[in-house]
């Protein structure tokens, strides 16, 4: 998963305003794919909004928080690729 997935799995409302993060005391990008053990620092603000390209970093529900708050429902074929790397990214 991506620190921007975990972070949706975590705590979806301080997610929703991540402005930054730092994965084992390293800046990082919100694409990063965590690995077991990894700590992870997530940076917020109250000011601060999911961007369109999250949509593309997550591979779990997160995509739909996302596309709902930034008022863009998903398309037939982005619901149908999201549903697909889901359940590929459950049977891992």
């Amino acid at each position: 998963a991506t620190v921007l997935d975990f972070a949706f799995a975590i705590d979806p409302e301080k997610a929703l305003r991540c402005v930054g993060v730092k994965v084992n005391g390293k800046p990082a990008p919100l694409k990063t794919v965590l690995a077991v053990g990894d700590t992870v620092e997530f940076s917020t603000t109250d000011d601060a909004a999911p961007s369109p390209a999250w949509i593309t970093i997550t591979h779990s529900p997160a995509k739909e928080l996302i596309a709902h708050h930034l008022g863009m429902p998903l398309s037939a074929q982005e619901f149908a690729v999201y549903t697909k790397a889901s359940t590929r990214s459950l049977d891992a």
